[in-house]
């Protein structure tokens, strides 16, 4: 899935903040794509921890912080 359809995913589903989990090879992108998710009405929690592939999911850390989804970014 690409961000475009992720954000439009969230919107659908009301999502209001997300919590967003970067592998360290895009971690470069993090101002970025925190920028589109605000321009949508989205509020980025980011995660700056290194994240080791789907299986290292945050979500304790997500439902602690109140995020209504979490958005874990990876290569293609």
């Amino acid at each position: 899935m690409e961000l475009e359809e992720a954000i439009e995913a969230m919107k659908k589903e009301k999502v209001k903040r997300v919590f967003i989990q970067f592998p360290e090879g895009l971690k470069s992108k993090i101002l970025e794509i925190a920028d589109i998710l605000e321009k949508n009405g989205i509020d980025p929690i980011i995660c700056l921890e290194n994240t080791y592939g789907a299986c290292d999911l945050r979500d304790e850390e997500a439902l602690r912080l109140k995020c209504d989804a979490i958005l874990h970014l990876g290569h293609n």
